[in-house]
């Protein structure tokens, strides 16, 4: 099993919208590493990259390089420092959703897979915690304190998502899955192949209608533009039948 995870109290750490003005950069310190250990030990135990945190973590790195930069006045320094620290809080937040996601999706898509006692029993603990997190999140005023209360019970839930892990690796339900995914991958693209054949059936077809339209509108515009000619030519060969004679009083 995971190490426990040690999480500070949120709330603690926490500085209002108006109070920016004072983040220094030991209080991005502090929500930084917060979301460094909680990325991977998450990532760990829900075998899942956890790339949109890393993202915040990075954007929060970038602010912190260019409020260090020489030139900088003092009120850009400030705001990149802001925005470094509303990054690292991000980061700590996606990885909190990610951590509620993964749980409802073993919930909806592994635990009906897994036909064992010991999954039959953790399935009733894993719908109560995740109706105590639905609750919070109906029931809390802030994003802070909504958070605060999934960290609260990250380590009960992660204790969960461990025996689940052990359950499926014991079931060898993962193997199966793997399977059924490799043969899904290859009829995929069997039909893959099929549209393409098709696709390129109908080209060829469309090509020789076009061909044949063209060719049709070809012969109509020679027939056309003939005709203009002749009528021409008629006209000046011929010009006398056109003539209007006008006779003056006898």
């Amino acid at each position: 099993m995971q190490k426990p995870l040690h999480v500070q109290d949120y709330q603690k750490i926490d500085i209002s919208a108006e109070k920016e003005v004072l983040i220094t950069i030991e209080d991005i310190y502090e929500w930084y590493t917060e979301a460094e250990k909680l990325i991977r030990v998450l990532a760990n135990i829900l075998s899942v990259p956890m790339q949109q945190a890393i993202n915040q973590l990075r954007y929060a790195g970038h602010h912190i390089v260019k409020s260090q930069c020489s030139g900088v006045s003092e009120e850009e320094r400030q705001q990149n420092l802001i925005e470094s620290y509303k990054h690292c809080k991000r980061a700590v937040y996606d990885a909190l959703d990610f951590y509620v996601y993964k749980l409802n999706e073993y919930y909806r898509c592994l635990l009906p897979l897994l036909k064992k006692q010991e999954a039959i029993k953790i399935e009733g603990i894993l719908s109560n915690y995740i109706v105590q997190i639905n609750q919070c999140r109906m029931e809390c005023g802030t994003r802070i304190e909504y958070y605060s209360g999934i960290q609260n019970s990250l380590i009960d839930g992660l204790k969960l998502v461990e025996q689940l892990n052990e359950i499926q690796r014991e079931s060898d339900v993962t193997s199966q899955l793997f399977q059924e995914k490799s043969q899904l991958c290859r009829e995929i693209s069997t039909l893959r192949n099929n549209v393409n054949e098709l696709q390129a059936e109908i080209a060829v077809r469309d090509g020789k209608d076009t061909k044949s339209g063209y060719t049709i509108a070809l012969v109509i515009a020679i027939i056309l533009a003939a005709g203009t000619f002749f009528g021409l030519a008629v006209d000046a060969f011929f010009a006398s039948h056109h003539e209007v004679v006008i006779k003056g009083p006898v």
